[in-house]
């Protein structure tokens, strides 16, 4: 069945070409909107000022300890990491091992004779996620799995450049390459740890800052004023009107931020602090606009758009419906098309897969 071949003759109605022959009358257009008022309903709007404590206004100014950077060393694990590559044989019918065996030997001959192991790896490798790249893998840690123990083993035995003998799994069989193995060191990862506390620090800072400004601004609502007492940058920012439907990506806040600022009750009450893709927000709700009946006048463009689509599609589908039941009728699509001044096409032959 999978094997099986054929080809077919089709018809396709293109819903733009429909689309096209439609002019809606304005009488037609006001029955539309009218039958889909609640689809043109204007929702309610809100714009809101925020006070922004930037994380990066306060990392520079953090200092971090040895004594930090030490307690964050020790919560990490230590464990040795291998880079390697393999070329492997996959063993998919047990009863092949023999023959899968010969040709991974005769590999192993070839790398053992100073062939490219990367070129024989692209070549002969059955890996498809590694293969492509030489038979390189991501840099490993052991992880105690008993179908992968045998590899493991065998790739943290070898030596940077040590090329291994056969080594069997449960996937089949592999010839290793190690290129590194390290092991963790404190004056290696120094740097980097020294700078994850920093960022954790100035990102608690930041935070620490924004609620003090939120206290600030609970008892006279002015963001400007809290900002001024904060001894750090911040800055005030206007997000304009915007829906609860409305993407925070393009509003450039955060969803949180959002979710707060359609969540305060009154005009001139200030919120929680809520985080911000650049630090912490303290929202100040600035003006509302009730959700209202749309207006004709103002979704004219929308829904002559909209009954195009619709009108469009219906349109389509009775046709289709049309070619079909004649079709089926006549015994030929090819024939029908042709009388209804459409064209068939016949496919490339293809199988069930």
């Amino acid at each position: 069945r999978t094997n099986q071949r054929t080809v077919v003759d089709f018809v396709l109605l293109s819903q733009a070409a429909f689309a096209k022959k439609i002019r809606p009358t304005e009488a037609e257009l006001q029955a539309y909107f009218d039958e889909h008022k609640d689809s043109y309903r204007i929702q309610e709007k809100r714009r809101a000022q925020y006070l922004l404590v930037p994380v990066s206004q306060i990392f520079p100014s953090v200092r971090v300890t040895e004594e930090e950077i030490l307690e964050e060393w020790n919560k990490l694990p230590h464990e040795e990491t291998v880079e390697a590559a393999h070329i492997m044989f996959m063993l998919a019918d047990p009863s092949r091992e023999d023959e899968i065996r010969a040709k991974a030997e005769d590999v192993l001959k070839q790398v053992r004779a100073g062939g490219n192991f990367a070129e024989l790896a692209a070549r002969y490798s059955e890996d498809e996620s590694t293969a492509g790249r030489g038979g390189l893998m991501e840099p490993f840690q052991r992880t105690w799995r008993p179908e992968v123990e045998q590899f493991e083993n065998i790739a943290f035995s070898l030596r940077p450049g040590e090329i291994s003998e056969l080594v069997r799994t449960d996937y089949g069989f592999h010839i290793i390459k190690v290129y590194n193995r390290e092991t963790p060191n404190l004056d290696a990862a120094r740097p980097g740890i020294a700078t994850a506390v920093q960022a954790r620090k100035a990102q608690e800072l930041a935070r620490q800052k924004a609620e003090q400004a939120a206290a600030t601004a609970l008892a006279d609502k002015d963001l400007s004023a809290a900002a001024k007492g904060l001894g750090v940058a911040a800055e005030i920012k206007d997000t304009g009107l915007f829906r609860k439907d409305d993407s925070p990506y393009d509003l450039e806040i955060s969803q949180a931020l959002q979710d707060e600022i359609f969540g305060m009750k009154e005009t001139d009450s200030v919120g929680k602090v809520v985080e911000h893709p650049l630090g912490y927000a303290v929202p100040k709700l600035v003006e509302v606009q009730a959700a209202r009946p749309g207006e004709f006048a103002l979704a004219r463009s929308q829904v002559e758009k909209d009954f195009i689509d619709a009108r469009s599609r219906e349109l389509m589908q009775a046709e289709a419906k049309r070619l079909s039941e004649e079709s089926t009728r006549q015994g030929s699509l090819v024939n029908v098309a042709k009388g209804m001044g459409l064209v068939a096409k016949t496919s490339q032959p293809f199988n069930i897969s």
